[in-house]
């Protein structure tokens, strides 16, 4: 009787691993089959061209979730260093050897008022105002639009149809989501403490509130850690879709558009993926990342050798 159990137990068992074999094999027969599908294929190569297409878009979005993850502040908000940063900064085209002062804008409520300060014998700024494609728009400080005699710059949203006060440097924009970073310049043995300090005068409020302006928030970020780079896997495309979904289809966009459909992304829905959009969305966006270094260190890419 011992001898029939373990034999019946053995036939079980062996049956078993032919179940879960065979299941295995069917799972990865259908995986074969759906990656090399023509429509499998146009996926990866439309999350390969969407990531190339928005890379610029997604670092300004990574700027403000950076801001929110590690340093809890938003938009509106003013970004200072006290020195450069260091290992635990991860911040796109960024040097280690300026104590700059950023942060992002967002005007889908309305025009926000960005003040900028005058230069002083110690410290004066250099720097760009950028729309959400990271354009700049608008150059500040001694050789910007306020010749360094600082400056309130109203940034107005697309289709913005209120009255336009006097005493404001206008920049129209077409996109709700801006961004800023300047760069200090020093003199007369000024130090990283006074440019600290000096980004402490840079201000920000809607216009609306310009009669009483609230005070601005400052954040010292050096005694955090602060990683805006982008990654490039799914969480890439969520910073695409923070993209569609947070400003205006520009023009010069609408061609793109309809192709991050088949990836998920369409503008008034959730960004919900299936199994299926995530593997070519993380193959294209691989693919991605390797062309983009390929340009970037090949000579006559994007590139020119001094």
């Amino acid at each position: 009787m011992k001898i029939l159990f373990s034999i019946l137990a053995i036939c079980v068992f062996a049956t078993m691993i032919s179940c879960n074999k065979q299941q295995s094999s069917q799972e990865s027969i259908q995986k074969t089959e759906t990656e090399s599908s023509i429509e499998y294929q146009l996926m990866v190569q439309r999350a390969t061209q969407a990531a190339i297409w928005a890379m610029p878009a997604v670092a300004l979005v990574d700027f403000v979730k950076a801001t929110r993850r590690d340093l809890g502040g938003d938009y509106n908000d003013v970004l200072y260093l006290t020195k450069p940063f260091e290992s635990n900064h991860g911040f796109l085209t960024a040097n280690d050897v300026t104590a700059y002062a950023w942060g992002n804008i967002n005007i889908a409520k309305g025009p926000v008022v960005l003040e900028v300060p005058a230069a002083t014998d110690k410290v004066s700024y250099f720097g760009s105002i950028v729309n959400a494609w990271f354009q700049p728009i608008e150059d500040i400080g001694p050789s910007g639009a306020d010749k360094g005699k600082g400056g309130k710059y109203l940034l107005v949203p697309p289709g913005y149809e209120g009255e336009i006060p006097v005493g404001y440097i206008v920049l129209h924009y077409d996109t709700h989501d801006i961004g800023f970073a300047f760069r200090p310049r020093l003199y007369n043995g000024a130090t990283d403490a006074d440019a600290a300090e000096y980004a402490q005068t840079i201000q920000t409020y809607y216009l609306s509130e310009a009669d009483n302006p609230p005070p601005t928030n400052y954040i010292h970020v050096n005694p955090h850690s602060f990683n805006s780079l982008p990654t490039y896997d799914e969480t890439f495309f969520q910073d695409i879709d923070h993209v569609i979904q947070s400003n205006p289809i520009r023009t010069q966009d609408k061609a793109m558009i309809p192709l991050l459909k088949d990836l998920g992304i369409e503008k008034g829905n959730p960004f919900t993926p299936s199994e299926k959009q995530k593997r070519a969305i993380n193959e294209g966006a691989a693919i991605a990342w390797e062309t983009m270094q390929y340009f970037f260190n090949t000579p006559g890419k994007t590139m020119s050798p001094l």
